[in-house]
């Protein structure tokens, strides 16, 4: 997920980001896990205040489990074109993971949010 904006010339913007996504263990073994961190990034670095969560998805009795995955954090940008997005990953587990997906179609789709106060 990827959001791109401008600040105007000779000011500065205050950028809230929220972001929620899913994940669903691909497999269907008892215990098996999965480790997702999301992580938010201002032009390419790591936010400086909050955006990183990890949680671990971890199957009950022969299910595949879902797990929600949410952070938040801001950050303040001076003029020029900028790109905030989200980045997920598996970082660890037993079992593959699928994280995200199609809005109209799976359970696990991401939605990020952004607030952005000109200054």
């Amino acid at each position: 997920m990827a959001q791109t904006i401008t600040v105007p010339a000779g000011q500065t913007a205050e950028v809230y980001v929220s972001v929620t996504i899913s994940a669903r263990n691909t497999a269907t073994t008892s215990g098996a896990y999965s480790n997702v961190d999301i992580v938010l990034y201002a032009d390419g670095n790591f936010f400086p205040i909050g955006g990183w969560t990890r949680t671990s998805v971890v199957n009950g009795s022969a299910n595949n489990s879902f797990g929600t995955i949410a952070t938040n954090g801001m950050i303040v940008l001076g003029p020029g074109n900028h790109t905030i997005d989200c980045r997920s990953a598996r970082t660890a587990g037993t079992t593959s993971v699928d994280i995200g997906g199609n809005g109209s179609t799976d359970a696990t789709a991401g939605v990020m949010n952004l607030i952005v106060n000109y200054r």
